[in-house]
């Protein structure tokens, strides 16, 4: 693509999967482009890590958006890759306290698992009818790259495009002023064990409970894999390696264990960063960071409007999660790649009560060894909670998690624990000092009807010459919600740049 008319450069802060997407994109249409990254591997909470022979995914572990028009494989197709992903027939198993419930990718198969484990009942074929057209809906909004909150004219011309080449993605516009709960109510829906499924799901996805998640948002959540669930060969940080090397293909400019200290401000306009070793790198930034460590890197003179993004981060939950060492052989035949496992249902769902498990495929070498499995277990915690404590505290509160989370996590795969061979736990305070992320946080900004949507923050900096990216802009949370933000800012700093 041609460069003329291009006259500043970007510089990207963070080489997470927000970041490394707005790198490639604009890297691919012109833009000169520099990546800082304080690790020194891509890919921040969707990244990896490797410990002896195995592999282990940092968080995210389960894809969807590389079906034919999903958002990863949009992004793929405009960057000339090709993704190396295996279509699952199911995405996960839910273990509740009295069932097992599977989440099929087939419609049909999944209306039917419903039947089998719920029983019939007119209120739910109700309830998952909407839910299935109000996902359409916003799935098909967001195939238009909307922009969210409206910050520009252009933002708005942007979300009515969309809304014309999509028609129907204007069904889920009445339902923003809805929770997951509300529309359970209005169809007279009343099953606990039910609700307890969604809420596990809606939380592993929004980051919030079912009587606060709009419920065009729980309901893209809870639908989302009747249009493809996958495996990425290698895990999740082959994404992050993708996009690195296109990035670098197209000439991107990319420093690893490089943090940047300082945000550089001119007359009112953020104008490069400074990094660790008091380089400048100049042009328009955005930043793929936390709206808190973001704006820990102004000058104090110009903190203050981003005081509520910054506030906003702090919402965010943290994670405690196990990265395990398995002999395969006591593991049940045919046992899932992913199980999301709840204790109790009248407990709240985090602090290892509910968990994720992400058992690596038999045949991904590059994870574990022959006859080994790369095994993460990980649950929800207030990371506020892990800070202040003396080191005995600390150690006491880690273990004893960790035994609840290997205990319900051995209940929901018969066999699991005794096939533990070595178990390394993350918590909070790990995620601070591998990802630099404030008190640990992940996961970015629960979505709920304050927080989401039309009350979302935006891609646009506070300041001229600012941009944002990340879990903590909309959309959000996951590999998808990141992507699409990506792709919105990308969009919007390319016009800008090429002005």
């Amino acid at each position: 693509m041609s460069r003329q008319g291009v006259e500043r450069r970007a510089v990207v802060v963070g080489a997470g999967l927000a970041g490394l997407t707005a790198a490639a994109l604009l890297q691919r249409r012109g833009v000169p482009v520099t990546l800082l990254e304080s690790h020194a591997l891509p890919g921040g909470c969707a990244g990896w890590f490797r410990r002896g022979a195995f592999q282990f995914a940092v968080g995210a572990t389960i894809a969807t958006g590389f079906e034919p028009g999903g958002l990863h494989e949009v992004v793929y197709r405009e960057l000339g890759l090709q993704p190396e992903v295996t279509e699952l027939p199911f995405c996960y198993d839910v273990a509740l306290p009295s069932r097992t419930v599977r989440v099929w990718n087939d419609r049909a198969r999944w209306r039917e698992e419903l039947r089998r484990c719920f029983g019939r009942s007119e209120a739910r074929d109700r309830f998952w009818d909407q839910v299935e057209s109000t996902a359409r809906a916003t799935r098909n909004a967001s195939a238009g790259v909307p922009a969210m909150p409206i910050d520009a004219p252009r933002d708005l011309l942007d979300l009515a495009l969309g809304g014309i080449k999509n028609l129907s993605s204007l069904a889920a516009l009445p339902w923003f002023g809805s929770t997951v709960d509300d529309v359970m109510r209005s169809c007279g829906l009343d099953d606990a064990e039910h609700r307890t499924m969604c809420r596990a799901q809606i939380l592993d996805a929004m980051q919030s409970e079912t009587d606060a998640c709009p419920f065009p948002n729980g309901a893209l959540a809870l639908e989302v894999y009747r249009y493809g669930c996958q495996y990425v060969q290698g895990g999740m940080g082959r994404i992050a390696r993708d996009l690195l090397k296109a990035f670098l293909r197209d000439g991107g400019q990319a420093h690893f264990r490089r943090s940047a200290v300082a945000l550089e401000v001119d007359g009112g306009r953020v104008v490069g960063v400074r990094d660790e070793r008091g380089e400048v790198h100049r042009g328009d930034v955005l930043c793929a960071l936390p709206g808190d460590a973001t704006q820990a890197l102004l000058p104090s003179a110009w903190q203050a409007p981003l005081q509520e993004r910054s506030r906003r981060a702090g919402l965010g939950w943290g994670a405690v999660v196990l990265y395990l060492e398995v002999d395969e052989r006591p593991l049940p035949e045919g046992h899932p790649p992913f199980v999301m496992a709840v204790g109790d249902s009248a407990r709240p769902l985090h602090d290892g009560n509910s968990i994720f498990i992400s058992t690596s495929p038999a045949d991904d070498a590059t994870r574990a060894p022959p006859g080994k499995r790369a095994i993460t277990i990980s649950t929800h915690v207030d990371a506020e909670a892990w800070w202040g404590l003396d080191e005995g505290v600390y150690m006491q509160r880690r273990d004893a998690l960790q035994r609840e989370m290997l205990s319900l996590a051995d209940r929901a795969v018969p066999g699991l624990l005794r096939g533990v061979e070595r178990v390394l736990p993350a918590t909070p305070r790990t995620f601070h000092k591998f990802t630099q992320r404030p008190l640990g946080r992940v996961g970015g900004v629960p979505q709920t009807l304050e927080t989401a949507n039309f009350r979302a923050l935006g891609h646009r900096g506070e300041l001229p010459g600012l941009w944002h990216a990340g879990d903590c802009v909309f959309p959000g949370q996951g590999a998808v919600g990141v992507t699409l933000g990506a792709m919105v800012a990308a969009r919007s700093m390319t016009r800008a740049l090429r002005a």
